[in-house]
């Protein structure tokens, strides 16, 4: 006897979505997802990008499937509503207040963190409204200055 499947938890760009190939996203596999839905499974995307980017990203790729939820900026959890998405609950607050008190403790180290950053790579740290989210950069080739 196979397990039911009852949550299903992906990624977004580079996993569902990638504009490197053609087409963008695979359609069968957006028909096993819906499948999947159908039969109670439940699907959230996982994914660094804002509410506001991956409503974009969902709409520029014409998303044929709708997920359950969506968990956004790595940690932030919303479900969908009447007028777009809502946050679940009080986790996104809690969440963000957990994160402000990480933050503010570990803020001597982090400063330092993104001094070395900023003076000895290539690479820029990313802020958001509460501060700084991470940061880009790209793989230069081995002996590449």
């Amino acid at each position: 006897m196979s397990a039911k499947i009852a949550l299903l938890s992906t990624d977004f760009d580079g996993t569902l979505v990638s504009r490197a190939s053609d087409p963008v996203f695979d359609r069968d596999c957006m028909e096993l997802i819906r499948e999947l839905q159908d039969d109670g499974a439940v699907w959230a995307i996982n994914t660094g990008r804002s509410v506001g980017l991956l409503e974009e990203g969902l709409e520029d790729f014409s998303f044929p499937v709708q997920p359950d939820f969506i968990l956004t900026s790595e940690r932030d959890v919303f479900r969908p509503s009447g007028s777009g998405w809502e946050p679940f609950g009080d986790w996104n607050a809690r969440c963000a207040q957990a994160h402000a008190e990480l933050f503010d403790s570990a803020s001597s180290i982090l400063a330092e963190v993104i001094d070395f950053v900023g003076r000895k790579t290539k690479a820029r740290v990313i802020y958001e409204a509460a501060g700084p989210a991470g940061e880009s950069a790209n793989a230069d080739p081995p002996g590449h200055d």
